[in-house]
Protein backbone atom coordinates (compact mmCIF):
# COMPACT_ATOMS: atom_id res chain seq x y z
CA UNK A 1 0.00 0.00 0.00
CA UNK A 2 1.35 3.42 -0.99
CA UNK A 3 2.21 5.89 1.75
CA UNK A 4 0.51 9.27 1.47
CA UNK A 5 2.49 12.52 1.51
CA UNK A 6 0.98 16.02 1.68
CA UNK A 7 2.88 18.70 -0.26
CA UNK A 8 1.99 22.33 0.58
CA UNK A 9 3.36 25.23 -1.50
CA UNK A 10 1.63 28.26 -3.03
CA UNK A 11 4.05 28.21 -6.00
CA UNK A 12 2.58 25.69 -8.43
CA UNK A 13 5.85 24.86 -10.33
CA UNK A 14 7.78 24.13 -7.11
CA UNK A 15 4.87 22.13 -5.66
CA UNK A 16 4.41 20.11 -8.87
CA UNK A 17 8.14 19.37 -9.15
CA UNK A 18 8.18 17.79 -5.67
CA UNK A 19 4.85 16.01 -6.18
CA UNK A 20 5.89 14.47 -9.51
CA UNK A 21 9.25 13.38 -8.14
CA UNK A 22 7.74 11.68 -5.06
CA UNK A 23 4.98 10.17 -7.19
CA UNK A 24 7.65 8.47 -9.26
CA UNK A 25 9.09 7.11 -5.99
CA UNK A 26 5.82 5.20 -5.47
CA UNK A 27 4.27 7.61 -2.95
CA UNK A 28 0.65 8.76 -3.06
CA UNK A 29 0.98 12.57 -3.17
CA UNK A 30 -1.76 15.10 -2.38
CA UNK A 31 -1.23 18.84 -2.97
CA UNK A 32 -2.40 22.08 -1.39
CA UNK A 33 -1.60 25.72 -2.17
CA UNK A 34 -2.47 27.14 1.27
CA UNK A 35 -2.46 26.15 4.94
CA UNK A 36 -6.25 26.21 5.09
CA UNK A 37 -6.62 23.74 2.19
CA UNK A 38 -3.77 21.66 3.61
CA UNK A 39 -5.60 21.19 6.92
CA UNK A 40 -8.76 20.04 5.15
CA UNK A 41 -6.73 17.51 3.16
CA UNK A 42 -4.88 16.46 6.30
CA UNK A 43 -8.15 15.66 8.10
CA UNK A 44 -9.58 13.89 5.03
CA UNK A 45 -6.58 11.88 3.78
CA UNK A 46 -4.51 11.35 6.97
CA UNK A 47 -1.11 11.58 5.28
CA UNK A 48 1.91 9.93 6.87
CA UNK A 49 4.21 12.90 6.18
CA UNK A 50 3.86 16.56 5.16
CA UNK A 51 6.25 18.78 3.18
CA UNK A 52 5.43 22.42 3.93
CA UNK A 53 6.73 25.63 2.37
CA UNK A 54 7.57 28.19 5.05
CA UNK A 55 6.11 31.22 3.23
CA UNK A 56 2.42 30.62 2.59
CA UNK A 57 -0.38 33.15 2.07
CA UNK A 58 -2.57 33.54 5.14
CA UNK A 59 -1.41 31.09 7.76
CA UNK A 60 2.37 30.67 7.56
CA UNK A 61 4.23 27.38 7.29
CA UNK A 62 5.08 27.58 11.01
CA UNK A 63 1.37 28.10 11.83
CA UNK A 64 0.51 25.07 9.69
CA UNK A 65 3.24 23.05 11.40
CA UNK A 66 1.74 23.90 14.81
CA UNK A 67 -1.78 23.02 13.66
CA UNK A 68 -0.61 19.65 12.31
CA UNK A 69 1.24 18.90 15.55
CA UNK A 70 -1.90 19.70 17.54
CA UNK A 71 -3.76 17.09 15.50
CA UNK A 72 -0.98 14.50 15.60
CA UNK A 73 2.13 15.25 17.73
CA UNK A 74 4.06 12.40 16.07
CA UNK A 75 3.33 13.41 12.47
CA UNK A 76 6.62 14.18 10.63
CA UNK A 77 6.80 17.55 8.85
CA UNK A 78 9.61 18.66 6.51
CA UNK A 79 9.90 22.44 6.08
CA UNK A 80 11.20 23.84 2.76
CA UNK A 81 12.02 27.51 2.31
CA UNK A 82 14.10 29.99 0.32
CA UNK A 83 15.02 31.71 3.61
CA UNK A 84 18.73 31.42 4.38
CA UNK A 85 18.81 32.73 7.94
CA UNK A 86 19.88 30.15 10.51
CA UNK A 87 17.35 31.46 13.04
CA UNK A 88 14.48 30.45 10.73
CA UNK A 89 15.72 26.88 10.48
CA UNK A 90 16.31 26.65 14.24
CA UNK A 91 12.78 27.92 14.93
CA UNK A 92 11.26 25.35 12.56
CA UNK A 93 13.14 22.49 14.24
CA UNK A 94 12.17 23.75 17.72
CA UNK A 95 8.53 23.82 16.66
CA UNK A 96 8.78 20.14 15.75
CA UNK A 97 9.89 19.97 12.12
CA UNK A 98 11.72 16.77 11.21
CA UNK A 99 13.97 18.51 8.69
CA UNK A 100 14.62 21.95 7.17
CA UNK A 101 15.55 22.06 3.46
CA UNK A 102 16.44 25.18 1.46
CA UNK A 103 14.74 25.93 -1.85
CA UNK A 104 15.20 25.08 -4.58
CA UNK A 105 15.17 21.64 -2.99
CA UNK A 106 17.73 19.09 -4.08
CA UNK A 107 15.40 16.20 -4.95
CA UNK A 108 17.81 13.47 -3.89
CA UNK A 109 18.33 15.20 -0.53
CA UNK A 110 14.57 15.53 -0.20
CA UNK A 111 14.14 11.83 -0.95
CA UNK A 112 16.60 10.91 1.81
CA UNK A 113 14.88 13.29 4.25
CA UNK A 114 11.49 11.73 3.47
CA UNK A 115 12.80 8.19 3.94
CA UNK A 116 14.52 9.13 7.19
CA UNK A 117 11.44 10.87 8.62
CA UNK A 118 9.10 8.02 7.69
CA UNK A 119 11.50 5.41 9.09
CA UNK A 120 11.89 7.26 12.39
CA UNK A 121 8.14 7.76 12.64
CA UNK A 122 7.49 4.09 11.99
CA UNK A 123 10.11 3.18 14.58
CA UNK A 124 8.54 5.49 17.16
CA UNK A 125 5.10 4.01 16.47
CA UNK A 126 6.52 0.51 16.83
CA UNK A 127 8.14 1.40 20.14
CA UNK A 128 4.91 2.96 21.42
CA UNK A 129 3.03 -0.21 20.50
CA UNK A 130 5.77 -2.30 22.10
CA UNK A 131 5.58 -0.33 25.35
CA UNK A 132 1.79 -0.79 25.52
CA UNK A 133 2.06 -4.49 24.70
CA UNK A 134 4.75 -5.08 27.30
CA UNK A 135 2.79 -3.16 29.93
CA UNK A 136 -0.29 -5.30 29.23
CA UNK A 137 1.80 -8.45 29.56
CA UNK A 138 3.17 -7.18 32.87
CA UNK A 139 -0.28 -6.37 34.23
CA UNK A 140 -1.27 -9.98 33.46
CA UNK A 141 1.75 -11.38 35.31
CA UNK A 142 2.11 -8.79 38.06
CA UNK A 143 3.96 -9.72 41.24
CA UNK A 144 1.38 -11.80 43.13
CA UNK A 145 1.75 -13.21 46.61
CA UNK A 146 1.28 -12.71 50.32
CA UNK A 147 4.25 -14.65 51.68
CA UNK A 148 6.85 -12.71 53.62
CA UNK A 149 9.47 -13.73 51.05
CA UNK A 150 7.66 -12.12 48.10
CA UNK A 151 6.45 -9.15 50.14
CA UNK A 152 10.08 -8.31 50.88
CA UNK A 153 10.87 -8.50 47.15
CA UNK A 154 7.95 -6.28 46.25
CA UNK A 155 8.85 -3.66 48.87
CA UNK A 156 12.38 -3.53 47.44
CA UNK A 157 10.98 -3.25 43.90
CA UNK A 158 8.89 -0.21 44.87
CA UNK A 159 11.85 1.52 46.51
CA UNK A 160 14.15 0.81 43.58
CA UNK A 161 11.53 1.94 41.03
CA UNK A 162 11.21 5.33 42.72
CA UNK A 163 14.99 5.74 43.11
CA UNK A 164 17.52 7.06 40.58
CA UNK A 165 19.37 3.71 40.66
CA UNK A 166 20.50 2.93 37.12
CA UNK A 167 21.77 -0.63 37.64
CA UNK A 168 19.96 -3.52 39.32
CA UNK A 169 20.87 -7.21 39.60
CA UNK A 170 18.09 -9.78 39.99
CA UNK A 171 19.01 -13.32 41.03
CA UNK A 172 16.99 -16.48 41.45
CA UNK A 173 16.36 -19.91 40.03
CA UNK A 174 15.05 -20.36 36.51
CA UNK A 175 11.32 -19.67 36.28
CA UNK A 176 10.99 -17.70 39.52
CA UNK A 177 9.81 -14.54 37.76
CA UNK A 178 12.95 -12.43 37.44
CA UNK A 179 11.63 -10.82 34.25
CA UNK A 180 8.35 -9.96 35.99
CA UNK A 181 10.32 -8.24 38.76
CA UNK A 182 12.31 -6.29 36.14
CA UNK A 183 9.07 -5.17 34.48
CA UNK A 184 7.66 -4.15 37.86
CA UNK A 185 10.68 -1.92 38.50
CA UNK A 186 10.18 -0.32 35.08
CA UNK A 187 6.41 0.18 35.08
CA UNK A 188 6.31 1.48 38.66
CA UNK A 189 9.04 4.02 37.87
CA UNK A 190 8.59 7.54 36.46
CA UNK A 191 9.95 6.12 33.18
CA UNK A 192 7.10 3.60 32.93
CA UNK A 193 5.82 5.10 29.66
CA UNK A 194 9.24 4.75 28.07
CA UNK A 195 10.49 1.60 26.30
CA UNK A 196 11.24 -1.64 28.15
CA UNK A 197 13.51 -3.66 25.86
CA UNK A 198 15.26 -6.91 26.61
CA UNK A 199 17.74 -9.47 25.36
CA UNK A 200 18.41 -13.03 26.50
CA UNK A 201 22.15 -13.57 26.49
CA UNK A 202 21.70 -17.31 25.87
CA UNK A 203 19.40 -16.86 22.87
CA UNK A 204 21.58 -14.65 20.65
CA UNK A 205 24.77 -16.01 19.02
CA UNK A 206 27.95 -14.30 20.15
CA UNK A 207 28.64 -13.11 16.60
CA UNK A 208 25.34 -11.20 16.52
CA UNK A 209 25.05 -9.99 20.09
CA UNK A 210 27.30 -6.93 19.69
CA UNK A 211 25.21 -5.69 16.77
CA UNK A 212 21.97 -6.37 18.68
CA UNK A 213 23.20 -4.42 21.71
CA UNK A 214 24.99 -1.50 20.07
CA UNK A 215 23.72 -1.46 16.48
CA UNK A 216 25.95 -1.07 13.43
CA UNK A 217 26.80 1.36 10.67
CA UNK A 218 26.23 0.64 7.01
CA UNK A 219 29.12 -1.39 5.64
CA UNK A 220 30.41 -2.40 9.09
CA UNK A 221 30.37 -6.01 7.91
CA UNK A 222 29.27 -7.99 4.84
CA UNK A 223 25.53 -8.05 5.53
CA UNK A 224 25.30 -4.52 6.95
CA UNK A 225 23.35 -3.03 4.05
CA UNK A 226 21.91 -0.19 6.14
CA UNK A 227 22.57 1.49 9.47
CA UNK A 228 20.89 -0.26 12.41
CA UNK A 229 20.11 1.13 15.85
CA UNK A 230 20.91 -1.24 18.71
CA UNK A 231 18.60 -2.18 21.57
CA UNK A 232 20.45 0.06 24.02
CA UNK A 233 19.88 3.06 21.76
CA UNK A 234 16.21 2.19 21.26
CA UNK A 235 15.73 1.85 25.03
CA UNK A 236 16.98 5.40 25.63
CA UNK A 237 14.96 7.02 28.43
CA UNK A 238 13.58 3.67 29.59
CA UNK A 239 14.85 0.30 30.78
CA UNK A 240 17.08 -2.32 29.19
CA UNK A 241 16.85 -5.84 30.61
CA UNK A 242 19.70 -8.32 30.16
CA UNK A 243 18.43 -11.80 31.00
CA UNK A 244 20.96 -14.51 31.89
CA UNK A 245 23.77 -11.96 32.14
CA UNK A 246 26.10 -14.71 33.36
CA UNK A 247 26.18 -16.10 29.82
CA UNK A 248 27.34 -12.85 28.20
CA UNK A 249 30.64 -13.39 26.31
CA UNK A 250 33.69 -11.92 28.03
CA UNK A 251 34.46 -9.94 24.87
CA UNK A 252 31.29 -7.87 25.36
CA UNK A 253 31.43 -7.50 29.13
CA UNK A 254 34.01 -4.70 28.94
CA UNK A 255 31.82 -2.77 26.49
CA UNK A 256 28.78 -3.18 28.71
CA UNK A 257 30.83 -1.93 31.65
CA UNK A 258 31.65 1.23 29.68
CA UNK A 259 27.95 1.79 28.98
CA UNK A 260 27.21 1.51 32.71
CA UNK A 261 30.08 3.81 33.71
CA UNK A 262 29.86 6.44 30.96
CA UNK A 263 26.39 5.95 29.41
CA UNK A 264 28.01 6.03 25.96
CA UNK A 265 28.87 3.48 23.29
CA UNK A 266 29.65 3.26 19.57
CA UNK A 267 27.81 1.28 16.95
CA UNK A 268 29.78 -1.50 15.28
CA UNK A 269 31.85 0.22 12.62
CA UNK A 270 31.03 3.66 14.03
CA UNK A 271 33.26 6.49 15.22
CA UNK A 272 30.65 8.62 16.99
CA UNK A 273 29.86 8.19 20.68
CA UNK A 274 26.13 7.74 21.33
CA UNK A 275 24.81 8.98 24.67
CA UNK A 276 21.96 7.09 26.35
CA UNK A 277 19.99 7.56 29.55
CA UNK A 278 18.82 4.05 30.38
CA UNK A 279 18.33 1.93 33.49
CA UNK A 280 20.10 -1.41 33.09
CA UNK A 281 18.59 -4.42 34.87
CA UNK A 282 20.46 -7.72 34.70
CA UNK A 283 19.20 -11.12 35.81
CA UNK A 284 20.86 -14.48 36.32
CA UNK A 285 20.22 -17.92 37.76
CA UNK A 286 23.96 -18.54 37.91
CA UNK A 287 26.30 -17.92 40.84
CA UNK A 288 28.15 -14.88 39.48
CA UNK A 289 30.69 -14.94 42.30
CA UNK A 290 31.66 -18.44 41.23
CA UNK A 291 31.79 -17.28 37.60
CA UNK A 292 34.16 -14.52 38.69
CA UNK A 293 36.31 -17.05 40.55
CA UNK A 294 36.38 -19.21 37.42
CA UNK A 295 37.41 -16.20 35.27
CA UNK A 296 34.17 -16.44 33.30
CA UNK A 297 32.79 -13.10 34.44
CA UNK A 298 34.53 -9.75 34.96
CA UNK A 299 34.83 -8.83 38.62
CA UNK A 300 34.48 -5.09 37.88
CA UNK A 301 31.27 -5.67 35.93
CA UNK A 302 29.93 -7.87 38.73
CA UNK A 303 30.46 -5.13 41.33
CA UNK A 304 28.91 -2.47 39.07
CA UNK A 305 25.81 -4.60 38.50
CA UNK A 306 25.56 -5.69 42.12
CA UNK A 307 24.97 -2.21 43.58
CA UNK A 308 21.33 -3.12 44.21
CA UNK A 309 20.57 -6.84 44.28
CA UNK A 310 17.13 -8.45 44.48
CA UNK A 311 16.82 -12.19 45.10
CA UNK A 312 13.59 -13.80 43.92
CA UNK A 313 12.81 -16.84 46.12
CA UNK A 314 11.86 -20.19 44.54
CA UNK A 315 8.17 -21.08 44.51
CA UNK A 316 8.64 -23.92 47.02
CA UNK A 317 9.58 -21.29 49.64
CA UNK A 318 6.46 -19.18 49.08
CA UNK A 319 3.82 -21.30 50.82
CA UNK A 320 0.27 -20.08 50.17
CA UNK A 321 1.45 -18.05 47.17
CA UNK A 322 1.25 -21.27 45.15
CA UNK A 323 -2.54 -21.33 45.41
CA UNK A 324 -2.83 -17.56 44.82
CA UNK A 325 -0.74 -17.84 41.65
CA UNK A 326 -2.61 -20.93 40.47
CA UNK A 327 -5.94 -19.13 40.93
CA UNK A 328 -4.61 -16.09 39.07
CA UNK A 329 -3.46 -18.24 36.13
CA UNK A 330 -6.77 -20.12 36.16
CA UNK A 331 -8.69 -16.85 35.84
CA UNK A 332 -6.34 -15.58 33.13
CA UNK A 333 -6.51 -18.71 30.98
CA UNK A 334 -10.27 -18.98 31.43
CA UNK A 335 -10.49 -15.57 29.74
CA UNK A 336 -7.80 -16.33 27.17
CA UNK A 337 -9.38 -19.59 26.02
CA UNK A 338 -12.99 -18.64 26.75
CA UNK A 339 -13.40 -21.45 29.24
CA UNK A 340 -15.38 -21.73 32.47
CA UNK A 341 -13.25 -24.01 34.62
CA UNK A 342 -14.62 -23.68 38.15
CA UNK A 343 -11.49 -24.26 40.24
CA UNK A 344 -9.30 -27.01 41.71
CA UNK A 345 -10.58 -30.16 43.40
CA UNK A 346 -9.21 -31.19 46.81
CA UNK A 347 -6.69 -33.67 45.41
CA UNK A 348 -5.24 -31.11 43.00
CA UNK A 349 -5.03 -28.51 45.79
CA UNK A 350 -3.07 -31.00 47.87
CA UNK A 351 -0.80 -31.74 44.90
CA UNK A 352 -0.20 -28.03 44.20
CA UNK A 353 1.16 -27.60 47.73
CA UNK A 354 3.04 -30.91 47.92
CA UNK A 355 4.82 -30.69 44.57
CA UNK A 356 8.30 -29.06 44.81
CA UNK A 357 7.93 -27.05 41.56
CA UNK A 358 11.51 -27.31 40.25
CA UNK A 359 10.48 -25.08 37.32
CA UNK A 360 8.99 -22.54 39.74
CA UNK A 361 6.30 -20.05 38.62
CA UNK A 362 6.87 -20.80 34.93
CA UNK A 363 6.15 -24.50 35.52
CA UNK A 364 3.03 -23.69 37.56
CA UNK A 365 1.77 -21.37 34.82
CA UNK A 366 2.27 -24.04 32.15
CA UNK A 367 0.58 -26.69 34.28
CA UNK A 368 -2.51 -24.54 34.87
CA UNK A 369 -2.67 -23.54 31.19
CA UNK A 370 -2.67 -27.21 30.16
CA UNK A 371 -5.30 -28.06 32.76
CA UNK A 372 -7.62 -25.29 31.58
CA UNK A 373 -7.31 -26.40 27.95
CA UNK A 374 -8.15 -30.07 28.57
CA UNK A 375 -10.67 -29.73 31.42
CA UNK A 376 -14.37 -29.92 30.58
CA UNK A 377 -15.33 -26.77 32.50
CA UNK A 378 -15.45 -28.60 35.81
CA UNK A 379 -12.87 -28.76 38.59
CA UNK A 380 -9.20 -29.34 37.79
CA UNK A 381 -7.90 -32.76 38.89
CA UNK A 382 -4.33 -34.00 39.40
CA UNK A 383 -4.61 -35.72 36.00
CA UNK A 384 -5.34 -32.34 34.39
CA UNK A 385 -2.25 -30.81 35.99
CA UNK A 386 -0.09 -33.71 34.75
CA UNK A 387 2.62 -33.26 37.36
CA UNK A 388 4.25 -35.89 39.54
CA UNK A 389 5.86 -35.79 42.95
CA UNK A 390 9.60 -35.52 42.51
CA UNK A 391 11.09 -38.58 44.11
CA UNK A 392 14.47 -38.85 45.85
CA UNK A 393 16.43 -41.88 44.59
CA UNK A 394 16.47 -44.61 47.24
CA UNK A 395 20.21 -45.06 46.85
CA UNK A 396 21.10 -41.36 46.74
CA UNK A 397 24.44 -40.91 48.58
CA UNK A 398 25.00 -38.51 51.43
CA UNK A 399 21.35 -37.86 52.34
CA UNK A 400 20.53 -36.92 55.90
CA UNK A 401 17.76 -39.54 55.98
CA UNK A 402 18.79 -42.90 54.53
CA UNK A 403 16.45 -45.13 52.57
CA UNK A 404 14.31 -47.22 54.88
CA UNK A 405 15.18 -45.16 57.96
CA UNK A 406 12.21 -44.60 60.27
CA UNK A 407 11.64 -41.02 61.45
CA UNK A 408 10.23 -40.78 64.95
CA UNK A 409 7.70 -37.95 64.73
CA UNK A 410 6.61 -36.57 68.13
CA UNK A 411 2.91 -36.50 69.00
CA UNK A 412 2.98 -32.77 69.68
CA UNK A 413 4.14 -31.99 66.17
CA UNK A 414 7.40 -30.75 64.66
CA UNK A 415 8.60 -27.50 63.09
CA UNK A 416 9.83 -27.76 59.51
CA UNK A 417 11.57 -24.42 60.01
CA UNK A 418 13.57 -25.87 62.89
CA UNK A 419 14.51 -28.94 60.84
CA UNK A 420 15.68 -26.71 57.98
CA UNK A 421 17.67 -24.55 60.38
CA UNK A 422 19.46 -27.57 61.85
CA UNK A 423 20.20 -29.02 58.39
CA UNK A 424 21.67 -25.70 57.21
CA UNK A 425 23.65 -25.37 60.43
CA UNK A 426 25.07 -28.90 60.06
CA UNK A 427 25.97 -28.18 56.42
CA UNK A 428 27.70 -24.93 57.41
CA UNK A 429 29.72 -26.79 60.05
CA UNK A 430 30.62 -29.49 57.52
CA UNK A 431 31.86 -26.85 55.07
CA UNK A 432 33.70 -24.78 57.72
CA UNK A 433 31.11 -22.01 57.36
CA UNK A 434 32.18 -21.32 53.77
CA UNK A 435 28.95 -20.02 52.21
CA UNK A 436 29.85 -20.88 48.60
CA UNK A 437 30.83 -24.46 49.47
CA UNK A 438 27.76 -24.89 51.67
CA UNK A 439 25.46 -23.66 48.88
CA UNK A 440 26.99 -26.18 46.47
CA UNK A 441 26.68 -28.93 49.08
CA UNK A 442 22.98 -28.15 49.63
CA UNK A 443 22.45 -27.80 45.85
CA UNK A 444 21.03 -24.28 46.11
CA UNK A 445 22.33 -20.90 44.99
CA UNK A 446 24.50 -18.77 47.23
CA UNK A 447 21.79 -16.08 47.31
CA UNK A 448 19.16 -18.63 48.40
CA UNK A 449 21.44 -19.87 51.18
CA UNK A 450 22.09 -16.34 52.44
CA UNK A 451 18.35 -15.63 52.40
CA UNK A 452 17.64 -18.79 54.42
CA UNK A 453 20.51 -18.12 56.83
CA UNK A 454 19.10 -14.66 57.50
CA UNK A 455 15.60 -16.08 58.00
CA UNK A 456 16.92 -18.59 60.56
CA UNK A 457 19.23 -16.13 62.33
CA UNK A 458 22.41 -17.93 61.24
CA UNK A 459 25.46 -15.71 60.94
CA UNK A 460 29.02 -15.22 62.16
CA UNK A 461 27.48 -14.45 65.55
CA UNK A 462 26.03 -17.98 65.62
CA UNK A 463 29.45 -19.41 64.82
CA UNK A 464 31.04 -17.38 67.65
CA UNK A 465 28.40 -18.65 70.06
CA UNK A 466 29.04 -22.26 69.04
CA UNK A 467 32.78 -21.85 69.55
CA UNK A 468 32.42 -20.07 72.90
Amino acid sequence: MKRTILVVDDEAPARKLIADFLGNQDYDVVQADSAERALKLFDKRSPELSIVDLNLPGLSGIDLLNSIKQRDPNHPVIIVSAETELEIAVKAIKEGASEYIRKPANLESLKLAVEKALTENRLESTLTHLVKTKEQEFRQEAVIGESEAIKSVFETVQRVAASPANTVLITGESGTGKEVVAKAIHYFSPQGEKPFLEINCTAVPETLMESELFGHERGAFTDAKTRKQGLLELADGGTFFLDEIGEMPLSLQAKLLKVIDERTFRRVGGVKNIQVDVRIIAATNADLEQRVADNEFRVDLYYRLNVIAIHVPPLRERGKDIYLLASHFLEYFNRAYRRSVKGFDNDSLHLLNAYPWPGNVRELRNAVERAVMINNDGYISPQDLNIERRKIPRDAPGLVIKAGQIIDLPEEGISLEQIEREVILKALEKCDWNVSRTARYLQITRQTLRYRMKAHGLSQKTLDELLA
